[in-house]
């Protein structure tokens, strides 16, 4: 089989919201690799590698490269070439303890030829000798002090197990019949011999055997039939031997462990202290499986299944083939799946822990408890690892760079104790991580929780993210519990932006873009465009159909005005680059001409001088821009465009449509890479593909489209920058439509995709079923670290309802904040509302949906260079220029919320009332926890009711009365008023529970706590806001 890539399955998770969990912002104590003595580092390939923790090292064997020993303390190298005689005729060595046992077969050759007078030819007379030893080397003294022989044969060792029992393969020929028979033979530490069993020819290597059960593990032969093509594949496969030391093949294929010759991978198989049965799946994604071997029945084996997915151009087989699941106690991903030169299963045993540590990247350790197949923890190490192991405390890394080896020792010992940093000083819309610091080599795995989500959030990688003013604590706790720390982060208002929400201008140009946010089958290019030239200076570029107008802004005003005529009849596309606007145009090709030119991409200043351009033909179009869109995006001085086209009359009559991509130098205007022919997912193609967008963060490229058959659904590929266009490393269908009917509609339409430093974000809007075009918005998050998607539904549309919602925009803030609009529409009255909301890098947020009094358009909202978020939209010559505060959304809000009535907050813990002061200015009070059986309950300084914030100033009467459970009640507002709190706010309450307040308003709040209702045996303290 000849795979280009294994498919990219974007695995689904449960979205959390308050306690998460990570391992990323970790600083574990220095470690360091040792780069190995070149002696050795030359032997390493190949060879088997062997631990011995009383001598304090590793020993190395390969029969054609010798038999070495390197003491990891005093990094010195002793030959036992010699001592084992290691030559071709000598076997692999097998561990028991201390010992390595081995085989050397040998003979004498002597042989006459006989005249046969009565035939007058002269017979061959065979008078060789032959014989087989068995030596075993005390890897602590480094001597041979065990050896038996065996007479008449030259068998090879395949096994030894506890039982101090060898398994030889012995091949025999009978020269008179012409038959050969392979065996495997069985004889005690004695020489006697045990069992001779008829054996299958496929036993090319025994992994281990466990003398409990009496199973034996070996590689053998599949013959694994992919498209009707056979691959021939290395399998992990099962026997036993009974009490009686006879031996029955089962010979099934169990798991495949990779393709043979192809892919060869050098120990994918390992029994571990009699029970643990550890296999490396290279070829199913680079999986290890361990399984109990002390309860597996040899000769349970189901059939192997394959799963070819059309849409993705990738396979899935089958991981393990046994009916009972319950002998599988663990299953990891490991790293990258296409490098299979390291040595071993990527899986140690730590007997300490009963846990297993596994490669889970290049330079990367996962462990895991056994008996949950819970992470602990992680480590870090210095070079990709080429081999691993467990010593005593310790976890011997091999590592290699280039051509060198290194060797690093880590401590798996558990920390005793962590030290957390982080910026304790936010404002809205800023972010911070927490850094964890250890006296430990173990990155532990840890949950982290906010006091209070509506001030601080914070994500399982644990950055925090500021919301509103307040102070919150971060809990930072290992995820098995035993360590547990926390920070507290203050978060002060920042400035508010002096922006009018929206500003009415005067036009010349008469165009309607206002609401082109419809849904839609077939995609259209983006007409409308805005650029930020400086805090209160923009520019609006529009295509018009036979003209790019551009519009120069300042304030309500128009100050320029410019037009420039389409160099081809189609406008494709504009973007603002670092240093240049870029201009894609394009025209038909219906003759399919190789020669005609079919896109132009035009480069001109940021004065709009025309500078360069480029001329692009044979590309297997006959229509550009067709049924889609056009997206562009730039990197390390490259041009990257997106787009689709029709394309030439294919061998069915029909001329399909698919996406197409250019990478173009930008200094000279050449075309550097692109791909415009049929293939799958795993070039990067799409077909049909009605929605197409590119972006960068400057290490990877990421095309995002909506496809209606191969694959239908929204998909992503992810490409080096430095790779070829159509050698994604990862690529996947993030989200599948409800209607499979795989015609052209797909009930779905594609709205953003941005970049952070965590994620992939990516926002659309999907039909609630295959009857109803009502549709809802969906964020889909993917991780860069894992690949692991997050669903987050933003609307919950029902078939049958009169609103739905519109294609969704999304607006990169910053590396941790973005900002998700969308309208939604009443199909019966054909009005618009817009909603919006803030979310950071991984999709977690602090507000509700928004409702505001904001209009959208196909104009794509950007970051402005006043920090505010500013689009526009045109209805003939009225125009409307809006900006957004991405850190006061308060002030494009419409607030729907009723005076009076209780509500409850975002966050779900406390019920509140909306009131006014006498300015006209609305707050909240406080009525009580969502739920009276909480034994924690917190008033905040600031809530969110329906996407609107509200100071927290009053509390409510009896608020605590029922709540007999209540334990804590942690007051963190710093804007309550005295005259806003009942007289008896606090009566009935628990009277154990204990009042904290904040520290800097512990003076005021004093003089009124104890007459609002609260008993004076209750004590109050003071918390660190």
């Amino acid at each position: 089989m000849s795979m280009k890539k294994v498919y990219l399955m974007i695995l689904s998770v449960v979205m959390i919201f308050g306690i998460l969990g990570g391992e990323r912002k970790v600083d574990a104590s220095s470690k360091s690799a040792t780069k190995m003595p070149s002696e050795i580092s030359e032997k390493i390939d190949s060879s088997s590698i062997y631990t011995c923790e009383k001598a304090g090292g590793l020993y190395f064997y390969n029969r054609y490269k010798g038999f070495y020993f390197y003491d990891l303390k005093k990094e010195t190298i002793t030959d036992y070439t010699e001592t084992i005689g290691a030559s071709y005729n000598v076997s692999d060595m097998y561990q028991i303890g201390d010992y390595l046992y081995f085989s050397v077969s040998d003979y004498d050759y002597d042989y006459d030829y006989i005249y046969d007078e009565e035939t007058g030819n002269y017979i061959y007379k065979n008078n060789s000798t032959y014989w087989t030893v068995i030596k075993g080397f005390n890897m602590v003294t480094g001597k041979i002090d065990q050896m038996f022989t065996i007479d008449g044969t030259q068998d090879r060792l395949m096994a030894v197990d506890d039982k101090l029992r060898f398994y030889l393969k012995r091949n025999e020929y009978n020269s008179e019949t012409e038959t050969s028979r392979e065996s495997l033979v069985v004889y005690n530490k004695q020489g006697n011999l045990l069992s001779d069993n008829e054996c299958p020819s496929d036993i090319y290597e025994i992994a281990g055997i466990d003398t409990t059960s009496g199973n034996i593990y070996y590689r053998g032969f599949y013959n694994w039939i992919y498209w009707g093509y056979d691959h021939e594949m290395s399998v992990l496969k099962a026997a036993n031997i009974d009490k009686n030391d006879k031996i029955k093949f089962h010979g099934e294929n169990m798991c495949i462990l990779y393709q043979s010759y192809w892919y060869d991978h050098c120990k994918s198989i390992e029994l571990i202290e009699g029970k643990y049965l550890v296999t490396l799946s290279t070829f199913n994604g680079g999986r290890v499986n361990i399984l109990d071997s002390n309860v597996y029945d040899y000769t349970d084996t189901t059939e192997q299944t394959t799963s070819i997915s059309l849409m993705g151009g990738g396979v899935e087989t089958s991981v393990f083939n046994i009916s009972n699941r319950d002998a599988l106690l663990m299953a990891a991903k490991t790293k990258a799946s296409e490098d299979f030169e390291d040595y071993g299963t990527r899986a140690a045993y730590n007997k300490s822990r009963e846990s297993f540590i596994v490669l889970t990247g290049d330079k990367q350790l996962t462990e895991y408890y056994l008996n949950s197949g819970s992470e602990m923890g992680t480590y870090d190490l210095s070079y990709p690892q080429y081999a691993g192991m467990v010593m005593g405390d310790k976890y011997i890394a091999i590592e290699k760079s280039g051509e060198d080896y290194y060797i690093e020792s880590i401590s798996t010992k558990y920390p005793k104790d962590i030290k957390l940093s982080a910026d304790q000083s936010l404002k809205p819309g800023e972010s911070t991580d927490i850094v964890i610091k250890s006296e430990s080599s173990i990155n532990l795995g840890y949950t982290f929780e906010s006091s209070d989500t509506s001030v601080l959030t914070v994500d399982e990688e644990g950055t925090v993210t500021a919301w509103s003013e307040g102070v919150a604590f971060i809990t930072v706790k290992s995820r098995d519990g035993k360590i547990s720390r926390t920070i507290t982060i203050t978060v002060t208002a920042s400035k508010t932006l002096k922006v009018k929400s929206s500003i009415s201008i005067k036009s010349k140009i008469s165009t309607v873009n206002i609401h082109k946010t419809g849904n839609y089958t077939y995609g259209d290019i983006i007409d409308s465009y805005l650029v930020s030239l400086s805090k209160k200076k923009n520019m609006r570029v529009e295509n018009t159909g036979k003209y790019l107008e551009i519009e120069y802004y300042k304030g309500g005003k128009v100050t320029k005005r410019k037009k420039i005529k389409h160099e081809l009849d189609k406008f494709g596309g504009f973007y603002e680059g670092k240093t240049h606007f870029f201009i894609v145009y394009g025209q038909s090709n219906i003759k399919q001409d190789a020669k005609k030119e079919v896109l132009r991409v035009v480069k001109y200043t940021k004065s709009w001088k025309r500078v360069g351009a480029l001329s692009i033909s044979d590309i297997n179009t006959v229509i550009p821009f067709d049924a889609g869109s056009l997206s562009m995006t730039e990197t390390g001085g490259k041009l990257y465009i997106h787009t689709c086209h029709e394309m030439y009359k294919s061998e069915d009559g029909y001329n399909h449509q698919a996406n197409m991509t250019f990478t173009i130098s930008e200094s000279d205007m050449k075309l550097v890479d692109c791909f415009t022919d049929v293939m799958n997912l795993s070039w990067g193609y799409v077909s049909h593909s009605f929605m197409q967008i590119i972006k960068t963060d400057d290490e990877n490229i990421y095309r995002c489209d909506l496809g209606d058959a191969y694959p239908r659904g929204i998909a992503l590929t992810i490409t080096g920058v430095k790779d070829k266009l159509t050698d994604p490393k990862a690529y996947g269908v993030v989200q599948e439509p409800e209607d499979d009917s795989y015609s052209n509609y797909t009930g779905m339409s594609l709205g953003g995709m941005e970049i952070t430093n965590k994620s992939i974000v990516i926002v659309n809007n999907a039909a609630v079923s295959s009857k109803s075009d009502v549709r809802n918005v969906f964020i889909n998050v993917i991780s860069k670290k894992d690949y692991k998607k997050k669903v987050i539904k933003l609307t919950n549309f029902k078939a049958g309802s009169k609103i739905t919602a519109l294609t969704p925009q999304l607006v990169k803030v910053n590396n941790n904040n973005l900002i998700v609009m969308w309208e939604e529409m009443n199909t019966k009255t054909n009005k618009y509302v817009t909603k919006l909301i803030k979310i950071d890098s991984m999709g977690n947020s602090a507000m509700d949906v928004m409702t505001t009094k904001l209009n959208l358009s196909d104009c794509q909202p950007i970051m402005a260079k006043d920090k505010s978020i500013k689009w526009y939209t045109s209805d003939k010559k009225k125009i409307k220029l809006y900006s957004v505060d991405p850190n006061n959304l308060n002030a494009v809000a419409k607030d729907t919320n009723k005076l009076g009535k209780k509500y409850r907050d975002f966050a779900k813990t406390g019920k509140y009332k909306i009131k006014k002061d006498a300015s006209g200015k609305r707050y909240a009070t406080f009525c009580g926890p969502s739920d009276k059986s909480l034994e924690i309950q917190s008033v905040p300084s600031i809530v969110s009711i329906n996407g609107i914030s509200y100071k927290v100033k009053g509390i409510e009467a009896n608020a605590f009365k029922t709540c007999k459970k209540l334990k804590s009640l942690e007051i963190k507002s710093r804007y309550l008023k005295k005259s806003y709190i009942s007289k008896i706010a606090f009566k009935g309450i628990n009277k154990k529970v204990k009042v904290t307040i904040p520290k800097t308003k512990k003076k005021s709040y004093m003089k009124w706590i104890y007459k609002k209702g609260l008993k004076k045996n209750v004590k109050v303290k003071n918390n660190q806001g």
